[in-house]
């Protein structure tokens, strides 16, 4: 849905993207007053020519795509239903107190791929196992070609790769889409989950910002994904049908309440002495994409989970602060 509409106003020339940024930055500084000043705006006011070397804040900025380490075991995972589930995984060299540490599975966002991911797998390499997936139809991942991308169908994706590669529970980091499918395990598969790391997760499509595409930034990744779609998936010329797929998913998915987390306790016991996983909602202070009041509807509805409200970043604050990002990551391994 959000994809389509933004198809219809950007050219790909140099002078119509330019035009259409400055249209929205437009609109946006006449209907929305209130709002965090656009790009346009920032760059008028701050970057002079007396102060050429002065710094968008954070959120203000898409960073290039990270790129992830070299080596690691590189795989795909055939699916019944005909999806292809690329992956990676990366060993652990050295070990804790001499004990195994849990794998450390990342998920990315809708359109994106596991590249995005990059910088803090490189943080953590060889001090956890390390597991990248490209979500089905996703980077260098495949979809049936008959069957609707699903945040169910991704979960069982997941699931089906820790099958293949014989781990048994996994903590998993999640970003936008990816942490609604860690949510989805907590739901369903929760005993396949130590602990949850959801970066700017939503419950509900009527999550979506309603001033989405008058983002800058979003428009901005948006058009990079196309461009990695390309280059990586072994389908390049599939990209309208896979959108087509994304844009109804998010026009009607998640589709949860807070009675659909009745039950789910952040660390709690469930029979017995079974624990539930730890479950940290995370989300970014200048958050674009979905409404910023979903991370504490989210960290209200699951007692005992964390709420960290990142300062200066947006939905892809991983990126625009990773040092701040990964404190909070590593102070979650550690918990």
């Amino acid at each position: 849905m959000v994809r389509i509409a933004l198809h219809l106003g950007i050219c790909h020339s140099t002078l119509a993207t330019i035009t259409f940024y400055l249209g929205l930055a437009t609109l946006a500084a006449s209907a929305l007053p209130n709002t965090p000043p656009s790009y346009q705006q920032y760059q008028r006011q701050h970057q002079s020519p007396l102060n050429p070397e002065s710094r968008l804040p954070p959120y203000l900025t898409l960073p290039s795509t990270p790129k992830l380490p070299d080596g690691g075991h590189r795989s795909r995972l055939e699916r019944p239903d005909g999806s292809s589930i690329w992956h990676v995984r990366y060993p652990a060299i050295w070990h804790h107190n001499n004990q195994r540490r849990p794998t450390v599975t990342f998920l990315h966002g809708g359109f994106s791929n596991s590249d995005y991911w990059g910088i803090q797998i490189e943080k953590l390499l060889g001090q956890y196992p390390i597991l990248a997936i490209d979500s089905r139809g996703h980077g260098r991942s495949t979809e049936a070609d008959d069957q609707p991308i699903t945040y169910e169908a991704m979960t069982e994706d997941v699931v089906a790769v820790l099958d293949h590669l014989g781990i048994d529970s996994t903590v998993l980091v999640g970003w936008s889409d990816g942490g609604i499918i860690g949510l989805d395990m907590a739901l369903r598969h929760r005993q396949r989950l130590k602990s949850l790391f959801a970066f700017g997760a939503s419950y509900s499509y009527s999550n979506i910002n309603t001033t989405i595409d008058q983002s800058h930034v979003f428009n901005r990744f948006l058009n990079r994904t196309e461009r990695e779609y390309r280059k990586l998936n072994p389908r390049p010329d599939h990209l309208a049908t896979f959108e087509a797929k994304m844009n109804t998913m998010w026009a009607t998915l998640p589709d949860w309440d807070q009675s659909t987390f009745e039950g789910l306790v952040s660390g709690g016991p469930t029979d017995g002495e079974e624990q539930q996983p730890l479950i940290f909602i995370v989300d970014g202070a200048e958050e674009e994409a979905v409404n910023r009041t979903t991370a504490p509807t989210l960290h209200d509805w699951i007692p005992g989970s964390g709420l960290t409200i990142l300062p200066l970043v947006s939905h892809f604050g991983f990126m625009q602060d990773p040092s701040t990002f990964n404190a909070m990551l590593e102070r979650f391994l550690e918990w």
